[in-house]
């Protein structure tokens, strides 16, 4: 993988942490967006550092990224980002499973 897609990588990784930070002591509803976005670059990353490096102690050094830094910190991300997601029994918002609909003849279905 050349140099620049790898920085380019690092840079996104490094960029994500702190506005997974920010957006968390915001308490910013969009911050599962920053933290899944970030744990999808950590995957990818270790993925891409496991299939890119050669046989011997290169790859065991991927494989032991991997294992104890990347996806952990990956781990890390996912928990903070499903917690933000919105609740249907905290939002207490419509029901959009269909139930709310009637049919009206002059312009077809439309909201109770």
């Amino acid at each position: 993988m050349p140099a620049a897609d790898i920085s380019a990588l690092s840079a996104a990784e490094g960029a994500g942490a702190p506005a997974d930070q920010v957006s968390g002591l915001r308490r910013d509803p969009r911050r599962c967006l920053t933290a899944t976005a970030t744990a999808a670059l950590l995957v990818v990353d270790a993925w891409f550092d496991v299939t890119a490096s050669q046989p011997g102690p290169e790859l065991a050094t991927a494989v032991v990224m991997a294992v104890c830094a990347e996806l952990p910190m990956a781990a890390l991300c996912t928990v903070p980002a499903v917690r933000a997601l919105p609740s249907r029994t905290r939002d207490k918002g419509p029901d959009t499973d269909g139930s709310d609909l009637q049919v009206n003849a002059a312009t077809g279905f439309s909201p109770k």
